[in-house]
């Protein structure tokens, strides 16, 4: 009782056509030529658009608003921002919440800008969590080599 084997597909491969060939020709020499002037522009570029799509200033957000508030040192990182910031940022929530309720976006000036787009918890995280784990070592009694 033999199975028959299915048909397996021809391995060689298929050349292209002379319109596919040139048209990868076109854009491997426009990414050379992209990747060659600005080496960090295309990344710029890409993160500007990936920024975009993602959509969170479209309902007012900054990117670090986005952090989860349960990884280590986040809540003691927002606890020790000014309660200007802190006011600031769940008026942020709140107002993205009833958005997202209604499912449209904020109007256009009330867009999160770029220079808007500030890192400040992002910096205050860094130094909790350096605190932390110094914190840490000293409970465990590791020492630093570096000093």
């Amino acid at each position: 009782n033999l199975q028959t084997c299915p048909k397996i597909p021809d391995p060689s491969p298929t050349l292209p056509s002379a319109k596919e060939d040139t048209m990868a020709f076109r854009v491997a020499r426009a990414l050379r030529a992209a990747s060659a002037a600005k080496p960090a522009g295309f990344l710029d570029s890409f993160s500007e658009s990936y920024i975009k799509w993602s959509g969170y200033r479209t309902f007012g957000l900054r990117a670090e608003d986005l952090v989860m508030e349960e990884l280590p040192g986040v809540n003691e990182a927002v606890r020790r921002m000014s309660d200007e910031y802190q006011d600031e940022r769940y008026f942020r929530f709140k107002r993205a919440m009833m958005a997202s309720a209604k499912q449209t976006p904020l109007p256009a000036e009330l867009h999160t800008k770029p220079e808007e787009d500030t890192q400040e918890l992002i910096e205050m995280i860094r130094v909790v969590r350096a605190e932390l784990e110094e914190r840490s070592a000293y409970d465990t009694g590791e020492v630093s080599k570096s000093l």
